[in-house]
């Protein structure tokens, strides 16, 4: 019999599988020992999102193998996963294209009723809530009523709105306990200077983590001027953000980042910054055009007082008569801004760097590679003042993709890289690790 701790350690390998479902519900039928822990992994979320006739064949799994056979499996459910828009194929149109139809239909479904209240009757109701195409021909007093009658006030700590045209605002204030938000193509047409509006915020949401905002910026825009307005009561206390991940991709957004920072200076602990090249409407953008603001003009990290993780993941293009885009140099930039005491707390930080180049390969040297390295040795000596015993963490990942699509054995621009920053394995209290691709990228 192996012991418990191996045999978790088994599931949670195979859950971490890109597509596990398969090997989970086959290590679950070779021995009651795996059931439990497999069943964990594959009901921690209920996904209803699909087309109009992929949902109900969930429902109907819902009704006969859950509800009215093992409803227990419904204690692993960790999260809910749903949208409001089935594809519907135009009539009268030889065209293969979807479009996309939104109804709140789901919340009338009585086998949907029913899970919920199942769900909201367990010890432990699921956490996380993820909500898409919410706006537009969906009804907002249905969608809000809905969440103001379930359990969701009193549990959700975790909401995701992606691909909303009009998210309504008020969804904050009927989420108490919020403590991360991730908004991802979401928009609204909500003035918190309208007069109408402002009566009805009347509520704070609590501390927590805001995180991936992507093409989001006028709800950011909202959540900032609820903080200036005097007269408005707050719909997030941004003051005590601790965990904020941004992709500042479009052109309108990256004013609000650095806002952000400052707002939260005192408890920030972790920053995740996504940039890429994109075209002006936040789109990524092919090589034949691009628009990019240097980071080091839209981040400062000066004010931050406990900064412990700092992530970039950052890309560029190359076109020949195209401005050369240091992204490291970039990078180095941001670094530069950290001022003690926060250098002095940093224990992780992270580095994914694509860069998109052509044989001989002139856009990887240009890079400021030793710049990058003397930063970096800067910040792990400014940790002199801190706990002894403390490392910091650096780990590096660079691709180096081939624009011209011929793949090369010359390994030049990864063996420059690496030579660029070996002084980094010599420095005492520094854990450092770079990664290559196992071959060349075309």
């Amino acid at each position: 019999m192996l012991p418990i701790e191996l045999l978790l350690k088994i599931v949670d390998h195979l859950a971490d599988d890109p597509k596990p479902t398969k090997h989970l519900t086959n290590l679950s039928l070779t021995s009651r020992t795996f059931t439990a822990a497999c069943q964990s992994h594959l009901f921690k979320e209920l996904n209803l999102e699909g087309s109009r006739m992929e949902v109900p064949f969930k429902l109907k799994f819902l009704q006969d193998v859950v509800l009215d056979g093992n409803p227990s499996i419904l204690n692993y459910v960790q999260s809910l996963r749903i949208s409001f828009t089935w594809p519907l194929r135009m009539p009268f149109s030889d065209s293969e294209e979807t479009h996309m139809r939104a109804s709140p239909w789901l919340l009338n479904d009585p086998t949907f009723k029913r899970v919920l209240e199942s769900l909201g009757s367990l010890p432990s109701p699921p956490k996380s809530l993820a909500l898409s195409h919410v706006g537009g021909d969906v009804a907002q007093s249905s969608i809000l009523s809905w969440i103001r009658h379930s359990f969701f006030p009193s549990s959700i700590t975790k909401l995701e709105l992606t691909n909303c045209d009009d998210a309504p605002m008020h969804i904050f204030l009927l989420l108490p306990h919020l403590k991360e938000l991730v908004l991802n193509c979401t928009s609204t047409d909500f003035d918190i200077r309208k007069e109408q509006h402002r009566k009805e915020l009347d509520s704070v949401v609590e501390e927590g983590t805001l995180g991936d905002f992507y093409t989001s910026h006028r709800i950011i825009r909202q959540l900032l001027r609820s903080i200036r307005d005097r007269h408005v009561r707050p719909l997030v206390d941004l003051s005590r953000l601790r965990i904020l991940k941004v992709c500042p991709h479009e052109e309108r957004g990256p004013e609000y980042w650095q806002r952000l920072i400052n707002l939260s200076r005192e408890t920030l602990e972790e920053i995740h910054l996504t940039y890429q090249p994109t075209n002006r409407w936040g789109d990524p953008c092919s090589v034949d055009w691009y628009f990019y603001t240097p980071l080091g003009t839209l981040i400062n990290l000066s004010k931050t007082r406990n900064l412990r993780v700092l992530a970039f993941a950052i890309s560029t293009w190359f076109k020949k008569g195209r401005p050369h885009l240091d992204v490291v140099g970039d990078i180095t930039t941001v670094l530069a801004s950290l001022t003690p005491p926060s250098m002095n707390l940093l224990t992780t930080l992270h580095l994914a760097i694509t860069i998109y180049d052509s044989d001989p390969f002139p856009i990887t040297h240009k890079q400021n590679w030793d710049g990058l390295c003397s930063e970096i040795i800067r910040l792990s000596c400014g940790r002199s003042n801190a706990d002894a015993e403390a490392r910091l963490e650096v780990e590096v990942d660079v691709t180096v993709w081939m624009l011209n699509c011929k793949v090369t054995k010359d390994w030049g621009p990864y063996d420059h890289i690496e030579q660029s920053l070996s002084p980094l394995r010599e420095m005492d209290g520094l854990d450092y690790r770079i990664t290559f691709p196992s071959e060349m990228v075309p």
